[in-house]
């Protein structure tokens, strides 16, 4: 019994392992209590589920991972919850990415805080509630894109994802394929500037040239209030004026890393509520957008509560000035 006490002691006599800032590790739950059932459970059915999509056996992974097949079986099915060790090493055999790691140790409760969104932060009940949270490449995403049936795109964020170059890539492959019109609803505070970096490539690029394709007929952004601007999820609301019998319809990114890292479809009331609001910002602003010093609404009490938007169009390129 003494021997026992002493090794405790001597654990917490331990220095801790030094942690990254994006990442602290979580304080464990009491064995046996509800929440570890969790974790076990949830933490087990993630494990099985990137398994089974990357196509791997189990016993190829506990080979990797150094645990015998029965260990992983009772792992999977949520009788054991494995040490951050053993996870670590079977997230290494799945070849999971950076989020995807972290998303499984704080489902299992070894990471308690995430730098880019502390409260987004993953928990066991969101796993065990089963509300899909799907992860698309940009390439995947931009091949569906093409397929689908939304003649105009509304994007609420703090900057436009395409001010990034792999998803610039996207844009203008649609731009080039597609009569796609886009608005973003950026942030009043730094959407001069992004709009400023889209022009620039949108104007470099030598095949939107050639092809005649006139873009700034269809890319608008409007500023916007940065409380309405959320970070992260970022929002996209398809075909939101229903022209033409299009169906109506939208999803919400969640972004890490300066990507996404996963995306779910909105609800239709959400959507249609969402749609009304920035229906009447974007119409408001369409109407003064000669004047640049104007800001919708010019009534001073409803900006207090809706916060000033303006529309910035991007104006066609003179032919000596594009390079």
């Amino acid at each position: 019994m003494r021997k026992k006490k002493t090794n405790v002691r001597a654990a917490r006599s331990k220095p801790a392992s030094r942690q990254s800032d994006a990442h602290m590790p979580a304080r464990p739950e009491p064995e046996g209590s509800a929440a570890v059932e969790d974790q076990r459970r949830a933490a087990g059915a993630v494990l099985a589920f990137y398994r089974r999509v990357r196509g791997r056996d189990r016993l190829s992974l506990t080979g990797a991972a150094g645990i015998s097949s029965p260990l992983l079986s009772r792992i999977e099915g949520g009788q054991r919850l494995p040490t951050r060790e053993v996870l670590d090493k079977l997230c290494e055999g799945l070849a999971l990415t950076p989020f995807e790691r972290f998303q499984l140790r704080a489902i299992a409760g070894y990471e308690s805080h995430y730098s880019e969104a502390p409260e987004m932060v993953p928990v066991a009940s969101d796993a065990l509630k089963g509300a899909l949270l799907f992860l698309r490449t940009p390439e995947d995403d931009r091949s569906l894109a093409l397929k689908s049936n939304a003649k105009e795109v509304w994007i609420v964020a703090s900057s436009p994802l395409i001010v990034a170059p792999e998803f610039f890539n996207m844009l203008r492959t649609i731009l080039l394929e597609k009569k796609t019109r886009y608005v973003w609803f950026i942030d009043k505070r730094t959407g001069e500037l992004d709009a400023r970096l889209v022009r620039e490539r949108l104007e470099a690029d030598k095949d939107l040239k050639e092809q005649g394709v006139e873009w700034w007929t269809r890319i608008e952004f409007v500023l916007s209030p940065p409380a309405l601007c959320i970070a992260n999820p970022r929002l996209g609301i398809y075909n939101p004026r229903l022209e033409e019998n299009l169906p109506r319809y939208g999803r919400a990114i969640y972004v890490s890393g300066g990507g996404p890292v996963g995306l779910y479809s909105l609800d239709t009331e959400f959507v249609g509520g969402l749609s009304s609001f920035l229906m009447q910002v974007y119409d408001g602003c369409q109407a003064i957008v000669h004047d640049p010093k104007r800001w919708f609404p010019d009534d001073a009490e409803m900006a207090k509560v809706s916060g000033t938007f303006r529309l910035l169009k991007l104006s066609k390129p003179s032919t000596s000035g594009q390079s």
